[in-house]
């Protein structure tokens, strides 16, 4: 396995990299703070344990904006290796285009990168078979990683899915078959994803919402109670006054009251 350079890089000033085509493998791990990658077009804000897989022929650019005084430098693993070994190739060639995954930063997977990183700089002293066995130990744990998370991360993707969903139709009616629909999957299994992954089931999250939404009318504008019934997707209002007691321990009414009389001390206390 040839690498080309593996290093640790630390950026505390923008930097913008100019595109350009790879012509190796490339292997990049957000370790603290953020920056921007952008591959082919698409770009790619990574965080802390955020993983890129590049292939030769893509257009890579990097991108760190400014730091504040308080948040951390950027910071990050890469990983450069020719492709002329069949199985690095054979190892990239899983990943059918540019790739990122969030994996845990584990102190195993970095320790590795950090011996690769010590063994390249050795100058004329490199052992090409610790390179290799090492190069291959990191790919393997890091396919580990990736394979344990890509499955949560999918469905984690679904139910944020049908999250946004919910939340900017929750003033229509909203049903499972819709919501199943929306994502292409049958409705017992965005049941299961949804509950797996948020603890709740989808209808609930789907009142959750709509009290949400309730709450804020009634805090902030002039309608009237039986009319915020209507916006926020309750078919009347004696429906809309059962539920949200049953959610909050206060009628709309009550709640009206409460929040009115605390607005209008705030308001009174800004004017002294």
């Amino acid at each position: 396995m040839n690498v080309l350079l593996a290093g640790y890089s630390v950026h505390d000033k923008p930097l913008e990299l100019t595109r350009y085509k790879l012509m190796w493998y490339l292997i990049r791990l957000q370790k603290e703070g953020v920056s921007e990658a952008i591959v082919n077009g698409q770009s790619y804000m990574l965080g802390p344990g955020d993983l890129l897989i590049c292939k030769p022929g893509d257009f890579y650019k990097m991108r760190v904006g400014e730091i504040a005084s308080n948040s951390l430098p950027s910071t990050d693993y890469f990983l450069k290796i020719r492709p002329d070994d069949s199985w690095v190739t054979e190892w990239f060639h899983r990943f059918e285009q540019a790739c990122r995954a969030n994996i845990v930063l584990d102190e195993k997977l970095l320790n590795l990168w950090e011996h690769i990183i010590y063994e390249t700089r050795q100058n004329k002293n490199v052992d090409k078979d610790i390179v290799d066995y090492l190069c291959r130990a990191l790919l393997l744990t890091i396919s580990r990683h990736i394979g344990s998370v890509d499955k949560n991360n999918r469905e984690l993707a679904v139910s944020i899915k049908i999250k946004d969903y919910i939340e900017k139709n929750s003033t229509k009616p909203v049903t499972l078959r819709g919501i199943a629909a929306h994502v292409n999957l049958s409705i017992p299994r965005v049941s299961e994803i949804f509950k797996a992954s948020f603890g709740q089931s989808i209808m609930d999250y789907v009142i959750e919402a709509r009290i949400s939404m309730a709450k804020k009318l009634i805090a902030i504008s002039d309608l009237k109670l039986c009319e915020i019934a209507l916006i926020c997707g309750f078919p009347n209002y004696t429906h809309f006054n059962r539920t949200f007691k049953a959610r909050t321990g206060q009628s709309p009414s009550q709640y009206e009251e409460h929040n009115k009389a605390h607005y209008g001390a705030a308001k009174d206390s800004e004017d002294e």
